[in-house]
Formats: C-alpha cells, sequence, structure tokens
C-alpha cells in the first residue's frame, strides 16, 4: 500500500513530538529531575496554557496526518496561533521559560509556511482534497469476478463485482450509473452474505463500462464483517500462491 509524502509524514512526527521535545530542553536547561520539570508543568490550571503546551504543535501535526478540506482550515489557524505566540513572546514566561522560543519551534513554524505555500500551487494541493486521486490511501484490492445486484430505491440492476477492497469496489455494468449516486450493492461468496451501501465514485472511459464505488452509510458490524471477508479473500490468496509454487516445484523435479 502507498502511503502519504515522506516529507508530510516526517513533519507531523515532529509536530507531535513537540511538548516532549520542550520537557526534553526544561531537564537540559536546568538540571531538574523530570519529576520535578513535570510536577511543574501539570501544576499550570488555565485552558491556554495547557492548551499552548501541549496541544498546539500536536493538534497541528494531526491534521495534517489527515489532511481534509476541513483539517486543512483548522491546520491553518493552529499556524496562525502558534505564529502568533512565538511573535509575541515575552522572555521567560509560558510557554517556554527562557529568553527566546526554542529553535526547534522557529523550525516547525517555518516548515508549516512551507507547506502552506505549496498548497497554493493546484498540482500540489489537489491529490489532498480530492479523494478520487489521493494515492496513498490506494488499498488493496482483490479480484472477484462474480455477480452481484445494485438497489437504487426503484430497480435492481445486474453488475459484476470486477475487485473489491476495504474501502470500495470496481463494477461492470451495462446499465449508466452517475457520480455520488447512493445505491446498495449485495451480493454473495461462500458464506458471507452483503447488502452495503456505495457511493459512485467515477466512471471508467476505456472498455466496457465499469464504475469506481466507494463504500458509504455502513455500519459497526457491516464494516466487520467486510473486514472478515478481506481477510478471507487474502488467505485465498495465500493458498492460491502456495499451490501454484507446489506445481512449478513439481514440474521442475520432472524436469531434472
Amino acid at each position: 500500500m502507498k502511503t502519504k509524502p515522506i516529507f508530510i509524514k516526517i513533519l507531523c512526527i515532529f509536530f507531535l513530538i513537540e511538548p516532549l521535545v520542550k520537557i526534553l530542553y526544561f531537564k537540559i536547561a536546568t538540571g531538574f529531575s523530570f519529576t520535578l520539570i513535570l510536577s511543574n508543568i501539570l501544576s499550570r490550571q488555565g485552558f491556554m496554557e495547557i492548551f499552548s503546551f501541549w496541544l498546539a504543535f500536536p493538534l497541528a501535526g494531526l491534521c495534517l496526518l489527515k489532511l481534509r478540506n476541513w483539517t486543512y482550515f483548522l491546520f491553518m489557524y493552529l499556524l496562525i496561533y502558534n505564529s502568533y505566540v512565538i511573535m509575541t513572546y515575552e522572555r521567560f514566561t509560558w510557554p517556554y521559560n527562557s529568553d527566546a522560543p526554542f529553535f526547534y519551534n522557529y523550525i516547525l513554524t517555518f516548515a508549516a509556511l512551507f507547506v502552506v505555500a505549496l498548497f497554493i500551487l493546484p498540482v500540489i494541493r489537489e491529490p489532498f482534497f480530492n479523494d478520487k486521486i489521493r494515492w496513498w490511501e490506494s488499498r488493496k484490492r482483490f479480484k472477484l469476478g462474480i455477480e452481484g445486484h445494485l438497489f437504487d430505491g426503484e430497480k435492481n440492476i445486474p453488475v459484476k463485482i470486477v475487485n473489491i477492497s476495504y474501502s470500495g469496489v470496481l463494477l461492470q455494468t451495462d446499465f449508466d450509473l452517475e457520480d455520488h449516486d447512493s445505491i446498495i450493492l449485495t451480493w454473495s461468496d461462500r458464506h458471507f452474505d452483503f447488502s452495503m451501501p456505495l457511493t459512485i465514485v467515477r466512471r471508467h472511459t476505456h472498455g466496457p463500462d465499469k464504475y469506481g464505488a466507494r463504500f458509504s452509510g455502513h455500519n459497526f458490524q457491516d464494516k466487520l464483517e467486510l473486514y472478515r471477508y478481506i481477510l478471507d479473500l487474502e488467505g485465498r490468496c495465500r493458498d492460491a500462491s502456495s499451490s501454484v509454487r507446489e506445481v512449478e516445484n513439481v514440474g521442475a523435479s520432472h524436469l531434472k
């Protein structure tokens, strides 16, 4: 499975560990024990004091980790807040208790500004906010080639399930489907029976009419059953691979 760009992943980690970096700095700068340092930190009662020390940077990291339209705006707000705290910081006050904000925090803030500048470019911004091309979230897919039915509230539509992942399916049908249609897909395979809500997300223009669809609105029980089904498909793939290797080994031994 492909992953999120490495720069974003590293930046998220640095944001998430920022409170720990401050604690380590206090330890190095003062020589006090961690117990005494944590006791002083935890004695802070005001919400903004707690937020500034523990949450401001880690929340920004979480927003980058799960970047969507709404988390991006929250990330922007947190960036503005952190920049304001740094620019208006008074010596030996909270949350740094030092002559100036830590160099680590300057680096994180400038890196965040760099990310915002990158997102001005459409070619950079679009993959993060368009789930059709968010390539790092692509799931492992399994070929099925079994029959199913779509129900749109009025009629049943026969379809072929070309492949499936935990997040969605690729369907083939002679009927026209529109993007963002919400429908129910039913199918059976061995001891599994499904009736899952779908949202059509794209139409494949090459070859037979095929539609990419995303599972949406299913409950926890459906998710659990789908997870068990995907595990079953993985097991079938492993068994099939083992059988192929055994046949190859037998054939090779006869050739000797």
